[in-house]
């Protein structure tokens, strides 16, 4: 598990989260956003895209299953990868 802040200013809009997605589905197990309580798959983009994550916001990655940690990380980098660029 990832905590992450988002510090882009538009927060984590299509562009972004089509990224995580994409990411995400890259990895066979099962791959998990979170704010608030809200719990998303994230190999889904409309998923990822309604927990409306907004500058500011903390977001949760788990991943389960073998190499879990390297796909958090691999998320982690690119939503702050993504916030420098915004």
């Amino acid at each position: 598990m990832i905590q992450i802040k988002i510090t882009a200013k538009n927060g984590l809009h299509a562009r972004p989260a089509s990224l995580v997605a994409s990411i995400a589905r890259s990895y066979p197990g099962k791959i998990y956003l979170e704010k608030g309580g809200a719990r998303c798959d994230a190999k889904n983009i409309l998923s990822v895209m309604a927990l409306e994550l907004t500058c500011g916001d903390v977001v949760i990655v788990t991943a389960c299953g073998e190499h879990g940690s390297l796909m958090e990380k691999r998320i982690e980098a690119a939503i702050r990868n993504f916030d420098q660029t915004e």
